[in-house]
């Protein structure tokens, strides 16, 4: 009976993840390739997207566009995912039936990362319907590996704190900064003893290797996929046991 009543949620919870969450990514998306490959198409030299050269624009405006809809569109959907509701007391109304804490905002986690692979895919067939063939399920993929880590990251701050979404943010810019100074070579000007914190911040930059890699249509590294996989489940798995604990009332 009560998992019957937490799929009853599904429905909503997609179509939340729709509306308020994913329509102004998707918009900007929708622009931003559209006119990408309006232009190329109608330009004074018309881009024949059948060659290797159209193909490489193709895959460019791919990423382009899926580069701003992932990240805007996993950080809006997380965002408040649990916190918000014990904010505004929304949790009276939930709960009010059997339906387990953990297991309800788990099955938001998974609606709302399903919604955005499946909208990913969509995307790239749209795209390739006036472009040429793309790596539907790369960029798939890689909106599987933004979610799981932006959104497992985003879980586990919002159990912990109603700031969660400029907290994410602000991690998630120090970590992209920091290791990006980190990897510099021959010599990373970051001081020794940051370096070892540097490794424990979520891996910003192993995610947009992998995705840079799926949308040019070849396979994400295994070390990167890892990395990024186990950060954000381990994120997720914390984030779930504080909310077996912790007080609905703030």
């Amino acid at each position: 009976m009560m998992r019957s009543g937490m799929l009853r949620y599904a429905r909503y919870q997609a179509g939340d993840f729709l509306l308020q969450k994913a329509s102004v990514p998707a918009v900007l998306a929708l622009f931003i390739g559209g006119m990408t490959v309006y232009m190329a198409s109608r330009g004074f030299m018309p881009l024949d997207w059948s060659t290797d050269m159209g193909a490489a624009n193709a895959r460019t405006v791919l990423k382009q566009a899926l580069d701003i809809f992932f990240p805007l569109a996993a950080f809006l959907a997380v965002n408040s995912i649990s916190s918000g509701d014990r904010q505004h007391g929304h949790v009276r109304f939930l709960f009010s039936k059997p339906v387990a804490v953990p297991a309800y905002y788990l099955q938001t986690w998974l609606v709302y990362g399903g919604m955005l692979v499946a909208l990913g895919g969509a995307f790239t067939l749209l795209l390739q319907l006036f472009t040429t063939s793309l790596p539907i399920a790369g960029a798939m993929e890689a909106a599987a590996l933004t979610w799981m880590l932006v959104g497992g990251l985003g879980f586990l701050f919002s159990t912990l704190t109603r700031m969660d979404g400029a907290i994410l943010i602000l991690a998630w810019m120090l970590s992209s900064v920091l290791r990006s100074a980190a990897a510099m070579r021959p010599e990373s000007p970051l001081p020794e003893w940051l370096l070892p914190i540097v490794k424990v911040l979520p891996p910003a930059d192993r995610l947009d290797a992998a995705r840079t890699a799926l949308y040019a249509g070849h396979s994400a590294g295994s070390g990167s996929v890892l990395h990024v996989v186990g950060y954000g489940l381990a994120c997720l798995v914390l984030g779930t046991l504080i909310l077996r604990r912790r007080s609905l009332i703030t």
